[in-house]
């Protein structure tokens, strides 16, 4: 198993602005690997930015990626999700075993609201979205599952063949905003867990 430790959280007032630091320690992990692992945080929590002025980045020395917060900080589930999760997404017709769309084929993701609604939008890669289409059409009135981290969070059913950009629903807007940030910054390794730090 490998284990990512979170090994400090610190503050220092720079200039005008906060900054947060987060640290995590990366066991077992080939030193080649650590900043690509580096760049998916990185990425995961800049979709959450709140603004022009806050910024994150992502530093490696040795087996320690530090994580900057300028002008912001994350909440503590935001911290968790984004650190622990993996990223695996499915779109899955109900009664198959094969995906119709998994995490690889997304090409982005961004939580989309309409009045008191909200969804996630995805679009898919190319490439994807022919064989979506093709393996969509004449399937009319089927349900697809709609699959996060192994667990099913909604259900739709298709009336035609799917396109390249959709809309999905969940039941909250927090994890639309979480899930849209893992799969915008890419998933990690199915090896890698969480050790907090005693």
């Amino acid at each position: 198993m490998i284990s990512i430790v979170v090994a400090a959280l610190v503050t220092s007032a720079a200039a005008s602005a906060e900054t947060i630091a987060i640290t995590l320690r990366a066991d077992q992990l080939a030193p080649a690997s650590i900043p690509a692992i580096a760049k998916i945080l990185e990425r995961r929590f800049k979709s959450l930015e709140p603004g022009f002025f806050t910024s994150v980045e992502a530093q490696v020395i040795a087996n320690k990626i530090t994580l900057r917060f300028g002008g912001w900080s994350p909440s503590s589930k935001q911290i968790n999700y984004l650190t622990s999760t993996h990223g695996k997404f499915r779109l899955i017709m109900e009664g198959e075993s094969r995906p119709l769309v998994t995490q690889a084929d997304v090409a982005d993701a961004r939580p989309i609201s309409s009045g008191a609604r909200s969804e996630l939008a995805i679009r898919l890669t190319e490439s994807a979205a022919e064989r979506v289409a093709a393996l969509t059409r004449g399937v009319s009135g089927k349900l697809a599952l709609i699959e996060w981290e192994g667990r099913v969070l909604d259900r739709i059913r298709i009336t035609g063949p799917l396109s390249r950009d959709m809309a999905l629903s969940f039941k909250s807007d927090e994890d639309i905003s979480l899930v849209s940030a893992a799969l915008r910054g890419g998933a990690l390794p199915d090896e890698l867990r969480l050790v907090p730090l005693k």
